[in-house]
């Protein structure tokens, strides 16, 4: 891709502290070319695979769709997950009059569960057959496996860290516009690549997740996101865990012939002190974008 799918501005190389060329150190073990845009600064894995992608998801640690609780990383994303949901939920009770809601790439259905305990008529699209199963155990009114399958109108529209993985986001967030309700609201959260600990640990730092992840935003690029398909950026929320769930995981990465407990404090360490430095920056190491119209 030459041209970057928001602006059409052109995709150049990336320069420092932007990696240029990124690793997957999770699955493939395979180094990928990262481009930036001259204009919006959205960044792209510019040499990702074509076919065969889902091959890239195949594997023990990928924890949102698989979770071993002897395994620490998992652990913590477990424990984690519980308080988001409650705050994901509290978050939708703030910001929607309405109770009919979208989740676009709800995995496992946990988040439309808690939603439905909560009164909301819930649907949800996820292109994995064996996610999409276990979502269907649960209480969830709706489940698609073809975006194009898609039916209904909805007060709220969801994806939580789903818009890297697609193949363009502009054409997703604009199909996913047609099915708001009047006065409704689009809610992305989203990796940060300008955050402290994605500095910090550069290539290394899992918030990439290359080639799994096509795109790597800032709130920037999110901004000009909304603009092109004539919304607005009416908020952004920080996900304080995500600080240490990614040190955590890029710890694993950067250290992964001598994996030790100090590996752990000291991801510990530096989520904290990424927190501490986007507490002034508003720079947290992943965001909550609200977008209007």
């Amino acid at each position: 891709m030459k041209s970057c799918p928001i602006c059409n501005s052109i995709l150049v190389p990336a320069v420092k502290p932007v990696p240029g060329e990124i690793k997957d150190h999770s699955i493939s073990k395979e180094t990928f070319q990262v481009t930036c845009c001259e204009n919006c600064r959205l960044l792209h894995t510019n040499t990702a695979p074509d076919t065969n992608i889902a091959e890239y998801y195949i594997s023990e640690d990928y924890a949102s769709h698989n979770l071993s609780y002897l395994n620490p990383v998992h652990l913590l994303y477990s424990i984690a997950r519980t308080f988001t949901l409650k705050s994901k939920r509290r978050l939708l009770r703030e910001i929607s009059s309405g109770n009919r809601i979208l989740d676009y790439g709800c995995g496992t259905g946990d988040f439309l569960s808690t939603m439905s305990k909560a009164g909301w008529i819930t649907a949800g699209f996820e292109p994995s057959d064996d996610a999409r199963k276990e979502a269907g155990k649960k209480n969830i009114s709706k489940l698609w496996g073809e975006p194009k399958s898609i039916s209904g109108s909805y007060d709220a529209i969801t994806l939580w860290h789903v818009l890297e993985h697609t193949e363009n986001p502009k054409a997703t967030i604009t199909d996913l516009k047609e099915r708001l309700a009047p006065g409704g609201t689009i809610i992305i959260a989203l990796p940060n690549y300008k955050s402290p600990d994605a500095v910090i640990y550069g290539d290394f730092w899992a918030g990439y997740d290359v080639p799994r992840h096509l795109w790597h935003f800032s709130r920037e690029s999110v901004s000009k996101l909304a603009a092109s398909v004539g919304m607005k950026l009416s908020g952004t929320l920080p996900m304080k865990l995500d600080s240490y769930y990614v040190s955590l995981l890029s710890e694993k990465y950067l250290n992964s012939d001598k994996q030790s407990i100090s590996t752990y404090f000291r991801a510990i360490k530096r989520g904290f002190q990424s927190n501490k430095k986007a507490a002034v920056t508003g720079q947290y190491s992943s965001l909550i974008y609200t977008l209007t119209e």
